[in-house]
């Protein structure tokens, strides 16, 4: 398959001059069956699918979805905490540039905040940036890198999540929408470029929401010169705002799944920035697949095809308000079957009382 690329409406410059290349991935979960495969094989067997310089770039960047610890105990009753081990943090191998995790998830604080320390404590072990946490002293909001291309802003918000509430020490971000255009415009001030992560959108689904598109360009308008959003665990369309690229979902990237239920879920977007003075001029796309033994590969020839076909196929969907209304309206369905559903099975498990309980303290926290 040919080259599958991106050029960016904001590029008004020749690619004279220093560049820098940036790689965002996927889901990365190492916990789960996925913690069982580097317990087994150890940490290099992960990535061993991967060409040997896969991870060589500037900047690599991923959405750690669980935490690594041996401490801290489950504070919110849903089917799947993730929860890693410090030591599995080694599947990443050494490389020239710098790694940035994206903590600003709904797994992060599966395990609370002693857990969610000990995170931020390995991924600072490992020389690894952090951007999508708040503390008392504000490290891990978002990231400054120094690039040979020009300096570059990072920055996560987690609107989907649910924070930890009365927590002191440590969260993730998911600032109101106003608040996250605040936060964007004052880190353009800062950086000659500036890409956000979001966690947004509805679980297993194609369709993208009203309100997760209109968050993006918003965040466009402010200054965002691309979007990378994650949450969805599966591959969602591609839009162009503004000269600005927005990858609604890329999909997972090394993380447990039911794969039987939805292989969709193999499917993922790893994608390069290619940076030049100060500017985001393309994006290239490597389709990625999860193996059997959770190894992240790069796509045959006709997988890629699919995925590019499939892909495209769904970014179509922005350019007809028609399509993009009925694909909201199918994302608002799922999401009340969904929420229903969860509310159904806590009072199963737990009883009326505590799943009352739960539900008002998650009110109140966003009420704060």
């Amino acid at each position: 398959m040919g080259d599958w690329t991106i050029e960016c409406g904001r590029n008004d410059g020749s690619d004279d001059g220093d560049k820098a290349q940036m790689l965002f991935l996927g889901d990365v979960a190492l916990a789960g069956k996925v913690g069982d495969v580097i317990r087994q094989h150890g940490a290099a067997f992960l990535f061993n699918r991967l060409s040997p310089g896969f991870f060589d770039a500037d900047v690599v960047c991923y959405n750690l979805e669980c935490c690594l610890s041996r401490r801290g105990k489950v504070w919110e009753p849903k089917p799947v905490p993730f929860r890693g081990l410090p030591e599995f943090l080694a599947v990443f191998p050494e490389m020239r540039g710098r790694y940035v995790a994206n903590v600003a998830n709904n797994h992060f604080l599966d395990y609370g905040e002693d857990a969610a320390l000990d995170t931020l404590e390995t991924l600072r072990h490992h020389n690894t940036a952090v951007m999508g946490a708040v503390g008392p002293d504000d490290a891990g909001r978002h990231v400054l890198l120094e690039t040979r291309a020009g300096r570059i802003g990072l920055i996560a918000f987690a609107p989907s999540v649910h924070v930890l509430p009365l927590a002191t020490r440590v969260n993730v971000i998911a600032a109101r929408p106003c608040d996250m255009v605040s936060q964007v415009q004052t880190l353009k001030r800062q950086a000659h470029m500036v890409v956000v992560s979001l966690h947004q959108g509805v679980e297993n689904t194609t369709c993208v929401d009203r309100r997760c598109r209109k968050l993006t360009h918003r965040l466009v308008e402010a200054g965002a010169d691309c979007i990378v959003c994650h949450h969805p665990h599966i591959i969602q369309g591609i839009e162009v705002y503004r000269g600005a690229p927005i990858f609604h979902s890329i999909g997972n990237f090394a993380i447990d799944s039911d794969f039987a239920r939805w292989p969709e879920a193999r499917k993922s977007l790893a994608l390069r920035l290619m940076v030049c003075g100060g500017r985001l001029r393309r994006v290239g796309i490597e389709p990625v697949v999860i193996t059997d033994l959770l190894q992240p590969q790069p796509a045959t020839d006709e997988q890629a095809r699919i995925i590019r076909s499939e892909t495209e196929a769904l970014s179509s969907a922005f350019r007809s308000k028609l399509r993009s209304a009925v694909h909201s309206l199918r994302c608002e369905g799922i999401k009340a079957y969904d929420r229903v559903t969860s509310i159904h099975e806590m009072i199963r498990r737990q009883g009326t009382l505590a799943t009352t309980r739960y539900y008002a303290a998650r009110v109140m926290t966003r009420l704060k």
